[in-house]
């Protein structure tokens, strides 16, 4: 068993099985940590909107010549102390950006075949 030191209050994970990594909501520090499962180390640590609640990790293979080859992957961290939608560059584990998405939102589901992550009734595509 491997305990690794993060920030307080871990509150949720996400798994990115095609990158074997673990992307962890600090719901105290406003953070996403980013746990390499291959040495069990905290990689990166991102900062998100305020409380992130949820994570969603989504991967997809590149199919364009100029694309990186294997696949890329998203992930959207709800945050529920701003109420936004956090999205960040799971091939670099950088954030690309923060979405409003209005007062009471839930997460709904992750629709595989249009690729779309359902808030209420705002979508966000994957691609």
């Amino acid at each position: 068993m491997v305990f690794l030191s993060l920030v307080p209050l871990p509150y949720c994970l996400g798994v990115d099985s095609q990158h074997n990594k673990i992307y962890v909501a600090n719901d105290d520090a406003d953070t996403v940590s980013v746990i390499d499962c291959n040495s069990d180390t905290v990689k990166n640590t991102i900062p998100v909107g305020h409380q992130p609640t949820f994570i969603l990790v989504t991967t997809h293979p590149t199919s364009a010549p100029t694309r990186i080859s294997g696949s890329c992957s998203k992930i959207y961290v709800a945050n529920s102390g701003d109420i936004t939608v956090s999205v960040i560059n799971g091939n670099n584990d950088t954030r690309e950006n923060t979405k409003p998405v209005g007062a009471g939102y839930q997460i709904g589901s992750h629709h595989l075949t249009s690729r779309s992550l359902s808030l209420a009734s705002t979508f966000f595509s994957v691609l």
